[in-house]
């Protein structure tokens, strides 16, 4: 990187033609001048322009294009084949080969972040503090750069934005959940069917409009990344319903606000067969909370189905048949209510012939 006036200069090395590296090292340069440009004149790499003709508009790589404007600084591409039109820093490629690239051959350094940061110093050492252009003369570059240019350049801010992969005119499809390099991120629901950008690096962060919209952590996992903000009111309450029942603890709790005797049988179903009728638990409990039927009416129900000794028949199909045959009791009963246990044992307690039920004592055991 190369100022036109000073020819101020900035070198290293990159490990390949990523638009990642180049982006990394255009901000170790911006960091090594301490200044900013209005605009940044780039040549036509593969990493930087996706396609460019000789005299025709050129079409940047929407990464680095994406990247600069995070930068606030505009971009230029060469015109392809002119090297005049760039020609300070043709020169000084020119200059950090002969100077710079024939001492770094020379070095034994351990890897290319050390000979990244030598040659730098090479470059600093024998380009930007050596004598500029007249021979024996004091004046450098750097002190060129630091007298004119650096004062008309703008101010670095106080965080250099880093590399972020970007991903321009995502489609959001009916279910809200966008698909970013394979993983499932949510974004509020008043956005399907629109356009979108997503920015990723160690989050995933999604514009409309070139406002923020939606965050989220960068997934590791297959499950999708799903915020309640961004639901629609009844798949949160769906969402709230199913995590309401994911444990044993939280089923017996609830179905112990509604009933003891639907807690008693939510209790034998998840002792003996654990969350395989958790199924039969959560529906036995919505029928006590919907209201369909009375609690007094649900509960002689479980009682009924409790007294079978076939296990086999202790289901919610049971269940439903049992309340279907009380309803039918009720509707045909003179007194408009079902015959309990209770009211059985009484009507034989009443009934004369067998006043010796009240006198006999109970046998031990019995």
């Amino acid at each position: 990187m190369t100022w036109p006036a000073s020819y101020y200069t900035y070198g290293t090395l990159i490990p390949d033609m990523t638009t990642a590296s180049f982006c990394e090292g255009i901000v170790k340069g911006l960091q090594f001048f301490g200044c900013k440009p209005d605009y940044l004149i780039i040549d036509n790499a593969k990493a930087l322009v996706t396609k460019h003709h000789v005299g025709a508009d050129e079409i940047f790589n929407e990464q680095f294009s994406f990247f600069m404007r995070k930068l606030g600084i505009l971009i230029d591409a060469n015109n392809p084949r002119s090297p005049t039109s760039k020609s300070a820093v043709e020169r000084t490629v020119g200059i950090v080969c002969d100077r710079c690239l024939s001492r770094l051959k020379k070095e034994k350094c351990q890897n290319i972040e050390e000979y990244g940061l030598r040659l730098l110093s090479l470059v600093d050492q024998y380009i930007n503090k050596a004598p500029f252009r007249q021979r024996g003369s004091d004046t450098q570059r750097e002190t060129l750069f630091k007298q004119y240019e650096k004062l008309k350049a703008h101010p670095l801010p106080d965080i250099l934005p880093g590399f972020t992969k970007y991903y321009p005119g995502i489609k959001v499809p009916s279910n809200y959940l966008v698909n970013v390099e394979g993983h499932l991120y949510s974004v509020p629901y008043r956005f399907v069917g629109k356009q979108i950008d997503a920015e990723v690096c160690s989050s995933i962060v999604f514009f409309h409009d070139t406002k923020v919209i939606a965050g989220h952590l960068k997934s590791i996992s297959d499950v999708p990344q799903i915020l309640p903000e961004h639901m629609p009111k009844d798949h949160v309450a769906l969402a709230k319903k199913r995590s309401m029942y994911n444990t044993q603890e939280a089923i017996l709790a609830e179905a112990k606000l509604q009933s003891l005797e639907l807690f008693g049988l939510c209790e034998i179903w998840l002792n003996r067969d654990g969350m395989q009728k958790k199924k039969a638990c959560i529906y036995s409990i919505n029928l006590y909370k919907r209201n369909y039927f009375n609690v007094s009416l649900l509960d002689e129900a479980v009682r009924r189905m409790r007294s079978s000794t076939d296990y086999r028949l202790w289901n919610t199909y049971t269940l439903r048949k049992i309340l279907s045959e009380i309803k039918d009791e009720v509707m045909s009963s003179d007194t408009g209510r079902f015959m309990t246990q209770e009211d059985i044992i009484e009507d034989v307690l009443s009934n004369p012939d067998y006043t010796y039920l009240r006198t006999v004592k109970p046998v031990k055991g019995e």
